[in-house]
């Protein structure tokens, strides 16, 4: 009676286990694979218009959907599409979400700009080499880009008034760019400029004031020095910077 009840605890503790043990096999997920087409990084003249090449993706062979989310990075936010009008540096963003809803991203950068002859139209896409109250480091050099965007006949606004120093250079992201300053261009032979608007040192905070632009048509650049300032007396900042920028021939 003995060996008959040991055999049935045996057998009830081997079939327990076995149940447990299936209980905890794991089954195969596919995450989403992207069929991408197209270059990650793609300049193109405000003058034609943007058709963004097919993005697409399977889960373990099948398609899936991919949404789409566009970010404006400088002068819109957030958008639905690509504005013919609107020189930006746009951020298309792609999403596939599988069946267990794990989700895989990748993205596009599309440089939207226009392009000005300097005579006197200064509109374009710049490199930037900026000076911080007379310091200009090596990692400060040949920043890309800046945009110079045409808002009205003589009128501009700037993408970074401090030539990506905190956005680029420091590399903190496009929240440090100094957004927001515009200028009218008045005369270009005797760099007559008016500049009143006021933006902050991105997340930084403070305010930053276009000071005075100088312009060379021969080689297409512009010296923007710029002033940003915040009183506060723990975290204030006083600096001033000079970005000289030169016009990047389109396409690239």
């Amino acid at each position: 009676m003995k060996k008959i009840l040991y055999s049935f605890l045996f057998l009830s503790a081997f079939v327990f286990s076995c149940a447990d043990e299936a209980e905890n096999i794991s089954r195969i997920t596919y995450y989403p694979i992207f069929d991408f087409t197209g270059d990650e990084v793609v300049f193109v003249n405000t003058t034609e218009p943007y058709e963004d090449p097919a993005v697409t993706a399977t889960e373990g062979g099948e398609p899936i959907d991919v949404a789409r989310h566009i970010t404006a990075s400088y002068f819109s936010g957030n958008v639905s599409s690509i504005d013919v009008n609107a020189a930006d540096r746009y951020i298309i963003e792609y999403m596939a979400v599988n069946k267990d809803n794990y989700s895989v991203t990748t993205s596009r950068t599309v440089w939207y700009v226009g392009k000005g002859n300097f005579a006197p139209d200064v509109e374009g896409l710049y490199t930037a080499t900026v000076t911080r109250n007379g310091v200009t480091p090596a990692g400060a050099v040949n920043m890309k880009y800046v945009i110079v965007k045409k808002t009205g006949p003589n009128t501009y606004a700037v993408s970074d008034a401090i030539g990506g120093w905190y956005e680029t250079y420091r590399a903190f992201g496009v929240d440090y760019a100094v957004k927001g300053n515009t200028f009218t261009l008045n005369d270009i032979a005797s760099n007559n400029i008016s500049s009143t608007t006021e933006a902050p040192m991105g997340l930084f905070g403070g305010h930053c004031t276009i000071e005075s632009m100088t312009f060379d048509p021969v080689n297409k650049k512009i010296t923007m020095t710029t002033h940003c300032v915040d009183p506060t007396p723990v975290s204030g900042f006083d600096y001033t910077f000079v970005s000289a920028l030169t016009q990047v021939n389109l396409p690239l």
